[in-house]
Formats: C-alpha cells, sequence, structure tokens
C-alpha cells in the first residue's frame, strides 16, 4: 500500500539537519556586531562554528547544525547590543577605582560610576574603605546622560537610616519666654562706700 511507504511525521528535525534562527537588532547596533574589520563577528563564528549573515535591517540569520550553538551566537550578540536602562538592577563587578567613585561593569563593555556620594548613606572620604577592585555589587541604574554614560548608585538598594532626634535638652537658642534679658556692661565698675568721717573741733 502507499501509505506504507510514507514514513512518518518527525516532530523534531534529526540532530545533524541544518538549522536557523533569526533575531532582530536596531541598525545603528550593526556596527557593533560586525567590529572592526570583521573582527567581532569572526570571533562570534570561531566560538560557536555557526554561520551568521546580517541584512541592512538589522535581521540577524544565524545556520548551524547545532541547536546549542545558535542559541550561544544569539546570547553573544544580545549581550553586544544591550543597553542599561534607568531603574534597573544588576550584580556588577568593581573594574577601576577613581577619588570620585568607581566603575563597575554591568555587562559585556558596558560599565557604570558609582560616585562617592551614591555608594552608602553615611558620609565616607575614601572610595578604598567601601569597595576593592573585583568586589562584586549591586547597583541601580539612575541616570544615562546624551553620551551614553551610565550612572549607577549602590545606596539607592540599601534602606536609609532613620534621622536621628533632635533633643531639646542639649541647650537653648535663646531666653525662654517670660524671662528678663540680663544686660552686661563690661565698662560697668561695682560702687564704692565712702565713709565721711568728721574731725572733732577744736
Amino acid at each position: 500500500m502507499i501509505e506504507a511507504t510514507i514514513p512518518e511525521v518527525r516532530p523534531e528535525l534529526a540532530p545533524t539537519a541544518p538549522k536557523i534562527d533569526t533575531i532582530k537588532i536596531d541598525v545603528d547596533k550593526i556596527k557593533i556586531v560586525i567590529g572592526k574589520g570583521g573582527e567581532t563577528i569572526d570571533k562570534i563564528i570561531a566560538e560557536t562554528g555557526v554561520k551568521i549573515d546580517i541584512d541592512e535591517e538589522g535581521n540577524v540569520s544565524i545556520y548551524s547544525s547545532d541547536q546549542d550553538a545558535i542559541n550561544r551566537a544569539k546570547e553573544i550578540i544580545a549581550g553586544l547590543v544591550r543597553e542599561a536602562k534607568v531603574d534597573e538592577v544588576y550584580h556588577a563587578k568593581v573594574v577601576r577605582i577613581e577619588k570620585f567613585g568607581a566603575f563597575v561593569n554591568l555587562f559585556d563593555k558596558t560599565d557604570a560610576l558609582v560616585h562617592i556620594s551614591e555608594m552608602a548613606w553615611t558620609r565616607t572620604n575614601r572610595v578604598e574603605d567601601l569597595v576593592a577592585i573585583g568586589d562584586e555589587v549591586d547597583v541601580k541604574i539612575i541616570k544615562i546622560d546624551e553620551k551614553g554614560r551610565v550612572d549607577a548608585s549602590m545606596k539607592a538598594l540599601l534602606p536609609r537610616p532613620p534621622k536621628p532626634e533632635h533633643s531639646e535638652e542639649k541647650g537653648e537658642k535663646g531666653p525662654r519666654h517670660g524671662d528678663r534679658p540680663r544686660h552686661h556692661n563690661k565698662d560697668h565698675k561695682p560702687k564704692k562706700d565712702f565713709t565721711i568721717t568728721q574731725k572733732d573741733s577744736e
């Protein structure tokens, strides 16, 4: 019978069958994925063994018979075109320390500055008192300027300490209501008592 000669439909392709996956990136990110002289994309191909085509609209086609290799290539490309966003939280590594703050690596080639004033709620004079190169810290993105420079904060993720209570017993700023002010005259001299003695008449 004819039906006997038709193989059953396979739910998945054979492990060795060629596969293709496509992702979309912004057009202005194409040069990042390709790199100078194709250096970046060549490294991705060398690491994963896939074939990559990118068109002018930012469609990235990845070919391989190994789905894991395709997934790895997608992961690398996604990391290259990733952008930090305000209010996002990252577990970052301290990569550089300056007097004014520390630079932390968020992902791939994206770093953020944590200003010394954004490290802790308490005042500190030295960045090295709080972090060292290689430390891993949690940071929150608080600003991205028009040039793409990223500012982050450590203290934004820390509980804010309560404000100290001011006690009225510590001192008085002025005279209390009802008190008469005292006037002090530095030139004032105490009065002297003079006793007049009358001579006996002769």
